[in-house]
């Protein structure tokens, strides 16, 4: 997914077999290269910096509010909203799923939102390795700090490394947050047809089930490599 190669310095090779401990995430895959003239494995715990997989342990936490811009031209109905709220700029005080807010025009919301966050990083993180985990994401997000594109999420886990873009005090954070369409065509079906701006031929029975979870739905921390 990413090209990235990286040694894994914990194995064993014994009677012409090689051991690696190897950790997934769901749905996961790994390509593993052998190398001819590996026969040891390197100095280090299975929780140190040499281990396979190091572990990661959060350490902040990134609060409310967060400002949230839907995609203007896709944000409707929007006659019980006034203001900024009716250019599709909206305050969580807490992250939640968009179908579960109030507002109808975020409630069957469809496309592109990004959330912005301010926060403070503690001098003592800075030299570590960090990483900003997103908890859970419906369906993909770009990831922006600082003004540096950190790219693209769509599968767990929903993490991205941080430890050259994050800087000492303050930090601005943008997260840009698609999700997937029926929950538009669900609230498409609720409007007169004169106001609809989704239309498809397909068989679409599913759409009188319950709204797909979108946005974030999970606490987003910030975690450092164990």
């Amino acid at each position: 997914m990413t090209g990235v190669e990286r040694e894994l310095p914990q194995f064993e090779s014994k009677k012409e077999v090689t051991s690696i401990p190897l950790e997934f995430e769901p749905y996961g895959t790994l390509f593993v290269v052998f190398r001819k003239g590996m026969q040891k494995a390197l100095a280090g715990g299975r929780n140190g910096v040499n281990a396979n997989f190091p572990k990661l342990t959060q350490t902040q936490e990134l609060t409310g509010p967060w400002t949230v811009q839907f995609d203007p031209q896709w944000f409707y109905p929007t006659n019980s909203l006034s203001g900024d709220q009716s250019r599709g700029l909206i305050v969580f005080e807490k992250l939640e799923d968009w179908n579960q807010r109030p507002e109808p025009a975020v409630k069957y919301f469809s496309g592109s939102a990004t959330y912005h966050n301010v926060f403070n990083l503690q001098p003592p993180l800075l030299g570590q390795r960090l990483y900003l985990d997103l908890g859970e994401v419906r369906e993909t997000a770009r990831v922006q700090l600082n003004g540096e594109d950190l790219g693209v999420i769509w599968c767990p886990p929903w993490r991205v490394e941080i430890t050259g873009a994050a800087k000492p005090g303050e930090n601005s954070l943008e997260i840009e947050v698609v999700n997937l369409w029926p929950n538009r065509l669900m609230g498409d079906k609720k409007l007169p047809a004169e106001q609809r701006r989704t239309h498809t031929r397909m068989f679409v029975g599913w759409l009188n089930n319950d709204q797909l979870p979108s946005g974030l739905l999970s606490p987003v921390t910030i975690q450092t490599a164990q």
